[in-house]
């Protein structure tokens, strides 16, 4: 169930979206009645989350006052003493609400350092019972030796026990948090715990000129950072082709791996795929030793296209943007290449972690299929089936809250 309910008015939509986004980016897991399930019963559905949650959040507006439904939630919250309120414009609150504290952002345009904007926080925090994810101001990037001399930057952020997220193409420690793309997913992570991450080798803060780009460097870096941090026993979160490098360190050090979290993950290659997938990866990447770095985006769109189809124009102009800053096209095509070659399926049975496995079910970029496979040959893993056609899950997306709930009550079993 959500930590907090937003009620609103439907003419305030888009402001119930950012606010939505700021507060999982928080760490909270929020609902709005745009993940309203198909085959539920409007009424039924919505009070069973509002009456189900933590917190409830109204966004009072001049339509929202005249709002019957607004009103109901909102009454309901009041007596539950659960209720968070905040004016998005001018209009008089209505009897008894007036009586009650209300943050007025009418003019707030996401700033978390906005004062008003605070209070929400400070309130949602107390009401759920936990501190809101920490700011990055704190975090200090530091720098380790791989076993091959490849320097790789790495960095922590948050407090209490250590989880560990495997490097996977297109980080940069310094515009992740920041960006609307891995922002949420990351303050998620370290919203309970101390998230030490690192750049691969070949793009981000680490040297991008290393000679060797195979599973086995990649998986030498991450036991070089794991060193340098000092950590001892820790659960992995690893995305994507991360997820054959956690698998490998997971399967050689099952003594320092307690839980192991896959998202969109595969235990082999493209390269290991049928022939007109083979073909299509094939035309990606020579197409990538020639677009990435180019003043036309159209090839990095199209690649966005591939990893986010549900993003919106800014979420893809911010990935487009992290595409050119994050490696070169020569780097990128050799990575692309790395990654088609890696197989770990006969490691799979060798895990001993508790594992689970999350993916959406319309990925269009790593089948669900794949994904299936990784946790059908890893004994006992779990299956979560998310609904999201994004390889890479966005704050805003009703899957993300899933995506949040299903990873804290995995992590909350060894607390």
């Amino acid at each position: 169930m959500a930590d907090v309910f937003i009620s609103y008015a439907r003419s305030t939509a888009r402001e119930a979206q950012g606010v939505a986004e700021a507060l999982r980016g928080l760490g909270f897991v929020v609902w709005r009645d745009d993940e309203l399930p198909p085959h539920r019963d409007y009424t039924d559905a919505i009070e069973e989350r509002l009456r189900g949650a933590k917190a409830v959040v109204v966004l009072w507006s001049a339509e929202a006052v005249k709002s019957q439904w607004v009103r109901a939630e909102a009454n309901v919250a009041r007596e539950a003493g659960i209720l968070v309120q905040l004016r998005l414009d001018h209009a008089p609150l209505p009897l008894p609400f007036d009586q009650i504290q209300c943050a007025d952002l009418s003019a707030w345009s996401g700033q978390r350092d906005n004062a008003e904007w605070r209070k929400v926080a400070d309130s949602l925090a107390a009401l759920v019972s936990r501190e809101a994810t920490p700011q990055p101001a704190d975090q200090i990037v530091r720098y380790c030796r791989a076993a091959d001399g490849v320097r790789i930057a790495h960095a922590e952020v948050g407090e209490g026990p250590p989880l560990l997220k495997t490097a996977n193409w297109l980080n940069h420690l310094e515009h992740d948090w920041d960006g609307p793309v891995w922002g949420p997913l990351f303050r998620c992570l370290s919203a309970r715990h101390t998230l030490i991450r690192y750049d691969e080798r070949g793009n981000g803060l680490s040297d991008w000129n290393a000679s060797d780009l195979s599973l086995e460097a990649f998986v030498q870096d991450m036991e070089a950072v794991v060193d340098a941090n000092g950590a001892e026993r820790f659960p992995i979160f690893a995305i994507s082709q991360g997820g054959c490098v956690a698998i490998e360190y997971a399967a050689r050090h099952p003594e320092r791996v307690s839980r192991l979290i896959l998202l969109n993950a595969f235990a082999h290659g493209w390269r290991t795929w049928p022939k007109p997938l083979i073909a299509a990866a094939e035309a990606i990447k020579v197409l990538m030793a020639s677009g990435w770095g180019a003043n036309s985006p159209a090839f990095r769109q199209l690649f966005a296209t591939l990893m986010l189809p549900s993003a919106s124009s800014q979420q893809w102009d911010w990935f487009d943007g992290m595409q050119r800053a994050t490696t070169s096209p020569q780097v990128a095509a050799r990575l692309f290449e790395s990654f088609g070659q890696m197989d770990v399926r006969h490691r799979l049975a060798e895990v001993r972690a508790p594992t689970l496995v999350l993916h959406s079910r319309d990925d269009q970029f790593i089948s669900a299929k794949l994904g299936q496979q990784v946790a059908a040959g890893i004994d006992d893993a779990r299956f979560v089936g998310l609904s999201s056609n994004n390889h890479i899950l966005l704050g805003d997306e009703p899957a993300f809250a899933r995506l949040a709930d299903e990873v804290r009550a995995f992590l909350a079993r060894d607390a």
